[in-house]
């Protein structure tokens, strides 16, 4: 096992991948130890699943799961039953630090997001008070915020709950800069005295030391009535245009009977006050939300997994589950919704929203058939795929290797997709495995609009860049400029090379990420890809 020490491999097109349009590797990893790496039950509505989420900033990618470990790229011995793992690589994977956290109990990151100053802030939940939670409310879990610099500096680490179990899934930076994180909690007293006793949890700190503005707990449909055997929360949350927050997770009348799960959607003022709140959710299945995000035009999307047919359902393909996105105008009125996926199990567990032209979702799929038609790797396959704000799909993917691959989390970035998940696989697409279940870590061109087709006669050295690049086209090409692009089309520089047969400039100024070079000429114009890595 390569560990975060040592320098990172870049793979480029490992192994053959089924897709649909253009979408490149540009490099791909695991991570982990000998035991389990991504563990951590998180609540997605009555299935419990284990969680790894990236986010970047500023050229670094940071990683943050739950470990078993106490070996390979995992550092230290373990501090409990369960320990928080966070690390960080450079834009091309190289390790840049890392950290074991958490007491003697269990710990369970959920999330990890950028913020706009630079650095990373982590929400989860724990039930240990020693170690990093010594502020531990009481023997039952807290939910925790931690923010780091971007060299991995911890800022500040606080836990926030009451004598009952909190616990915080998602969090995000609004747009005056305080932090909002959403969960569910079973607490009326500590940082939710008179809130209530509904299980749905939004929470607004400041983001410069943790301070908390206001927490409130909020009653959904199935609490009606006194009902004691319901269960809710909030998991995900975005700012909608109106700069209210909308909230989406899952709500059950029964706890014992996941064919009553819905999902629950709520939006709340920047003040806390509930506007609406409404569940949503196909007959007689169990249906979960697992990612929400803001829609340019207003509204916003939501998806996850649909489990059946019926209700607020057009359509279901069957097994045991669908890929499934619905979108929602900023009344909160369903404008459409759509499924996705074969007649086995596919669930989308994360989406990001392109600035450019659509949606990307990453999960997993076991189905060989309708958008899943490629043949399967393995027992569950990493799964992506790309819809454009219609919800009509543009883009699939399929990869892994032979056992269970699942994608958690999404990041697109300048270009690139980045995606993080956990792996059993050591063969396939995925090269090692420490043991037991690894994170597991890839990095993909995006979709390059408005420049041509790429071209193979041209050559940069290096790729990615770091400073200065050496570029060279065929003696028969007349090339007269060389033009640098981003990959929405816009100009950046432009050189007049007549009658060179190579060219050197330097990559300073331009920010980490992925741009067009253009050789052009009398003849066609010739096109590569350049890689700027943001480390001088």
């Amino acid at each position: 096992m390569i560990t975060l020490k040592q320098l990172f491999l870049v793979l480029i097109c490992v192994m053959p991948i089924q897709m649909v349009g253009q979408l490149d590797t540009m490099w791909t990893r695991s991570f982990g130890g000998g035991a389990d790496d991504v563990v951590g039950l998180t609540m997605i509505g009555n299935m419990g699943a284990p969680a790894a989420s990236i986010a970047q900033s500023n050229g670094v990618n940071c990683v943050v799961t739950s470990t078993l470990s106490a070996n390979g790229d995992v550092p230290g011995a373990a501090l409990g039953e369960e320990d928080g793992w966070i690390f960080a690589t450079t834009l091309m994977g190289e390790p840049l630090w890392t950290e074991r956290f958490g007491g003697s109990s269990y710990d369970r990151p959920s999330k990890i997001i950028n913020v706009f100053q630079g650095g990373f802030v982590v929400v989860g939940r724990t039930s240990s008070q020693d170690g990093s939670f010594s502020d531990n409310h009481s023997a039952m879990q807290d939910g925790f915020v931690r923010r780091y610099a971007i060299d991995g500096t911890l800022l500040w680490s606080k836990c926030y709950g009451g004598s009952g179990d909190d616990m915080l899934y998602d969090v995000i930076m609004d747009w005056q800069g305080n932090l909002v994180a959403c969960g569910e909690t079973g607490s009326n007293d500590g940082d939710l005295l008179n809130t209530g006793a509904g299980l749905n949890w939004l929470l607004k700190i400041n983001a410069d030391d943790g301070s908390v503005i206001w927490s409130k707990a909020y009653e959904g449909p199935d609490h009606a009535g006194g009902n004691q055997d319901f269960l809710e929360n909030f998991y995900r949350l975005t700012q909608i245009n109106s700069g209210n927050y909308v909230c989406a997770g899952f709500t059950t009348p029964s706890f014992s009977d996941f064919n009553q799960d819905d999902i629950l959607l709520a939006e709340i003022s920047q003040a806390g006050d509930l506007q609406w709140i409404t569940e949503v959710g196909s007959a007689n299945a169990g249906d979960y939300a697992s990612s929400i995000r803001a829609a340019v035009d207003g509204g916003f999307f939501v998806c996850g997994r649909l489990s059946g047919s019926g209700g607020n359902a057009t359509e279901y393909y069957g097994g045991g589950g669908d890929f499934w996105l619905l979108r929602y105008d900023e009344n909160g009125q369903m404008l459409w919704e759509r499924n996705y996926g074969g007649s086995d199990y596919d669930f989308a567990f994360d989406m990001r929203r392109e600035t450019v032209d659509g949606i990307w979702m990453a999960g997993f799929t076991r189905s060989s058939d309708g958008e899943a038609t490629a043949a399967g790797f393995g027992l569950m396959d990493f799964f992506l795929i790309k819809t454009d704000f219609n919800g009509d799909v543009l883009h699939t993917e399929r990869f892994g290797g032979s056992a269970n691959d699942v994608l958690m989390g999404l990041v697109w970035e300048s270009s690139m997709i980045i995606t993080v998940g956990h792996t059993f696989s050591s063969d396939g697409f995925i090269q090692e495995n420490a043991g037991g279940s690894d994170v597991f870590v890839s990095v993909w061109y995006g979709d390059v609009v408005n420049v041509p087709e790429i071209s193979s006669q041209l050559s940069l050295f290096p790729n990615p860049a770091t400073e200065y690049v050496t570029l060279r086209w065929p003696a028969s090409a007349p090339v007269e400029y060389i033009r640098i692009l981003d990959t929405s089309g816009r100009l950046f520089r432009e050189y007049p090379v007549h009658g060179l047969k190579k060219f050197v400039f330097t990559s300073e100024g331009l920010q980490a990420g992925v741009y067009i070079v253009q050789c052009s000429g009398q003849g066609p114009v010739l096109t590569s890809r350049l890689l700027v890595s943001g480390d001088k």
